[in-house]
């Protein structure tokens, strides 16, 4: 266990903690690994994945949306950070990707197998190698919150770990065919299991380093290579993170050269990038689940901010809205009357301001929560995975972690921060299509035209309607955030829509 990571954390107080118990919450466990990938378990009770630590982070200069650093629109992260002002808060892309150095046991020793390669290339045992790599790539949001120190506040984003027996990755060695990167070596092999970046906390100060936690849902797994430990009936994982220390990269320190690519969703590093060394543990954590209800893993951004024909009642925010959302609702809906969720959902630019509103969360108030969960329309749409429902609705109760800008800020009944208001949120989710290259949903005109958000359309394989509007549409999002904990009082905020990048997933009951 990396004790040095983990006292850092503590002592910063931005360690995440467990959710709150409920009849099914979450609950940490080991894990073991079958490095042959056939569900013949040869490495078991693993706490923690230790992750080489090498140069393999990078924030990206350029800016997903313009920045106010203060009172100046920048349009570059560099540029941010030489002027914002204490409460300034910026957007930014960040990849990142490792290697696994070492499988560790509860007491901190080390239990990999001697086909482990540490390297990416070679293995103790000389033959027979293997390795296991890992890679993200997301939008994160960070506040200067004293001179040179940034907090980090909310993240989205997607990764995988990748199992590969031929170690293949070497830092500057991408496997690329000329003219151009088209690959890396982090991102090849079998992907075993992926999920959503649902939230960040952390610190990090300038020329010096910090450290962050990232709480991420395992969206799948594959089951010939990783289960919980011990397996049981009726247990799934449901969690990991990545808790790190972040440095910045010495003379001899292993760096991914400009031109490279990194990340899950493979990025080209530009000179004016900042590289930066990355030192991680992962832990796990599982979930009871019954073969009862749906449940929901996911996460992205939309720029559009539309609603059309929605579900909810009212569009305060009818365009130009962007915005940011992740989390996990309903594993499982059996568990009224308190279902388990968290979410996330940062209002980034646009007519409504900037804001992130929170609930379930393990950095929300304990009175946020999940109250009610709703699968409806049990046909999946194709391309999406196969499930019983293909539309989930949940209502709760949430709060605003803060208010930088807009409508909200000067609103009486809106008090961010702790013992701050509460307020009856509604969401509406639909499962209908996969990102495609680079994370984006696929587009498809038709489905703005035809489709009624919200509607149950029917039997998409016997209802050609039906069919045509689950024709490559992207997912949906939407949400209602009300002025009240009372779900009569009116609404504040509604924005959503068809989403521009990301994927929201609702999963087939885990028998």
């Amino acid at each position: 266990m990396n004790t040095p990571i983990k006292a850092i954390t503590a002592a910063l107080g931005f360690m995440l903690c467990a959710i709150s118990p409920s009849t099914h919450a979450e609950f940490p466990t080991d894990v073991q690994f079958s490095t042959a990938g056939n569900g013949v378990y040869n490495v078991t009770g693993i706490n923690e994945f230790d992750w080489q630590s090498s140069g393999d982070l990078v924030v990206v200069n350029a800016l997903p949306v313009p920045a106010i650093a203060s009172g100046n629109t920048v349009t570059t992260f560099a540029q941010w950070v030489g002027l914002a002002s204490i409460g300034n808060t910026v957007i930014v892309n960040v990849h990142g990707h490792a290697r696994l150095n070492a499988m560790l046991a509860p007491d901190g020793g080390n239990i990999s197998p001697n086909t482990l390669s540490k390297n990416g290339a070679t293995c103790d045992a000389g033959s027979g190698c293997f390795e296991v790599t890992a890679a993200f790539s997301g939008e994160e949001s960070a506040t200067l919150i004293a001179p040179g120190i940034i907090q980090f506040t909310t993240l989205t984003g997607s990764y995988k770990f990748y199992f590969d027996d031929t170690p293949d990755s070497n830092v500057g060695n991408t496997d690329s065919n000329p003219p151009g990167p088209v690959n890396n070596n982090f991102i090849d092999g079998i992907a075993f299991l992926e999920g959503t970046l649902v939230g960040v906390s952390g610190l990090f100060q300038q020329g010096v380093g910090g450290n962050n936690l990232i709480r991420n849902t395992v969206d799948s797994y594959n089951t010939q290579y990783i289960e919980a430990d011990p397996a049981g009936a009726g247990v799934s994982l449901s969690n990991t993170t990545f808790d790190t220390l972040i440095t910045l990269i010495g003379t001899f320190d292993a760096s991914v050269p400009d031109g490279d690519p990194i990340g899950k969703t493979p990025y080209v590093v530009l000179p004016l990038d900042l590289v930066l060394k990355a030192d991680a543990n992962s832990e796990f954590s599982a979930i009871e689940v019954t073969e009862e209800g749906c449940r929901m893993t996911g996460g992205g951004v939309d720029g559009k901010g539309e609603i059309t024909l929605a579900k909810l009642a009212t569009a305060i925010s009818t365009g130009g809205n962007r915005y940011t959302f992740g989390g996990q609702i309903g594993a499982p809906t059996a568990s009224q009357p308190q279902p388990f969720g968290e979410w996330t959902h940062h209002q980034q630019k646009g007519p409504q301001g900037d804001f992130v509103l929170h609930l379930g969360t393990a950095s929300a108030p304990a009175e946020t929560k999940v109250v009610t969960v709703t699968c409806v329309d049990p046909v999946n749409c194709q391309p999406a995975r196969p499930a019983p429902f293909k539309q989930l609705d949940f209502t709760g109760i949430g709060a605003f972690k803060n208010v930088q800008s807009g409508p909200l800020k000067n609103d009486p009944l809106v008090v961010p921060g702790k013992g701050g208001t509460l307020h009856f949120v509604r969401v509406h989710f639909e499962d209908l299509g996969e990102p495609g290259a680079g994370g984006k949903q696929v587009s498809n005109p038709i489905c703005e035209t035809i489709h009624q958000i919200g509607a149950l359309v029917g039997d998409p394989t016997t209802d050609a309607t039906a069919a045509q509007i689950c024709t490559n549409c992207a997912d949906v999002y939407t949400i209602e955030i009300h002025a009240t904990s009372d779900p009569a009082s009116p609404v504040i905020y509604s924005v959503g829509g068809f989403i521009d990048g990301g994927n929201i997933q609702l999963h087939p009951p885990i028998k």
